[in-house]
């Protein structure tokens, strides 16, 4: 009787844990990409943990987008954003490519991947931008960084990263992409008192016809003032990290 008891206890207890435990907010990514010779393309994703979306053929240029948001809506002392833009091939007469990276309340009927129906692109564009609560207070800081790994089959182009965070954009320094030029950041502080929106655009100019397995990554991010300096190692990492992962990617066979 006693064992029989005490378990409907726990099983109340663990009933009760999980109806009083806060709800994770429900969010996604929207992907809108532009590029030389092509129709914009759009792109969802139901959560925003994570993202790949790979093979993507647009205008003159192949590519691979990798997309992260590490935190939403987590830690007390971070608000990050991040997308990684592989460059598989640049035909044509190259050009220009870009990847405007948004984090936005679930929308109801869309499933990860492409979206090509009207109806539905119309449905992720009319989306609200979901709103990070944490780090909160005023002023907070708010970073946009551009890094780039490059070969010898790139002999021209720039890339920089404009971050919107609650309506302002602010563009980081602009990257060379011969020779390869990272960590290209600035800064501007905002009110985040009553939380805030964050995306990221990531915008290639002037690439040449002829290059290849071209990584740029782009970081967006919020932290309380001044930055912990947490922030300033996973600024030095994204370089490295991109590298890494284009090499990893020229030894794996490529997915259709």
């Amino acid at each position: 009787m006693f064992r029989r008891n005490f378990l409907l206890v726990v099983a109340f207890l663990v009933v009760a844990a999980l109806l009083g435990s806060p709800t994770r907010a429900s969010a996604g990514f929207r992907v809108t990409i532009n590029a030389t010779g092509g129709a914009t393309e759009y792109f969802y994703a139901t959560s925003s943990n994570s993202a790949t979306f790979s093979n993507i053929t647009i205008g003159n240029f192949t590519a691979t987008i990798n997309t992260d948001s590490s935190n939403f809506a987590g830690t007390p002392t971070i608000g990050s954003l991040s997308q990684t833009l592989i460059i598989g091939n640049v035909t044509g007469t190259g050009g220009s490519i870009d990847v405007l990276l948004e984090v936005i309340q679930n929308v109801a009927g869309l499933v990860d991947g492409q979206i090509t129906n009207a109806g539905q692109i119309t449905s992720l564009n009319a989306a609200a931008l979901a709103t990070w609560s944490a780090p909160s207070g005023n002023p907070l800081n708010a970073s946009s960084d551009i890094s780039v790994a490059t070969n010898a089959t790139v002999t021209s182009g720039t890339a920089f990263n404009a971050t919107t965070v609650s309506g302002t954009t602010f563009n980081s320094l602009t990257s060379t992409l011969n020779p390869a030029q990272n960590e290209r950041i600035q800064f501007i502080q905002f009110n985040g008192s009553s939380g805030y929106t964050l995306s990221n655009h990531l915008i290639v100019n002037g690439i040449n016809a002829g290059a290849t397995g071209t990584a740029l990554t782009a970081v967006s991010g919020v932290t309380p003032t001044p930055a912990p300096a947490g922030l300033l190692l996973v600024a030095t990492a994204a370089p490295a990290l991109a590298l890494g992962w284009l090499r990893r990617r020229k030894t794996q066979p490529v997915n259709g």
